[in-house]
């Protein structure tokens, strides 16, 4: 797997952090979600310019809340000093934007 790219100093940069929840049939890593299905919940980083993935971290039981899963993560420390937009699951942290509404 290849590593992350880093945040570049100077340069604007923005990502998007979202979680996700996937359905899967390994109760090892799935457990019964929000929605009743055995699913794992996977935090996803997208670069805003680009749209490419720039990170995801390792699948949670789908019962986790995202800002669990995503303090959990490595996602922060690759993240950190990039701005980066969440939604109000996430809670706050340095360098994230929470769209108003969404909190």
């Amino acid at each position: 797997m290849e590593p992350a790219p880093r945040p570049v100093p100077g340069a604007d940069r923005l990502w998007i952090v979202d979680g996700t929840l996937i359905p899967v049939r390994d109760r090892k890593v799935a457990a019964s979600s929000r929605n009743y299905r055995f699913s794992a919940n996977v935090e996803v980083i997208v670069d805003a310019g680009t749209r490419l993935v720039v990170a995801s971290a390792r699948p949670a039981p789908g019962n986790k809340a995202d800002g669990h899963v995503w303090r959990e993560s490595h996602l922060p420390a690759i993240a950190a000093g990039t701005t980066v937009i969440a939604d109000g699951a996430l809670g706050t942290g340095p360098g994230q934007i929470i769209p108003e509404g969404d909190n």
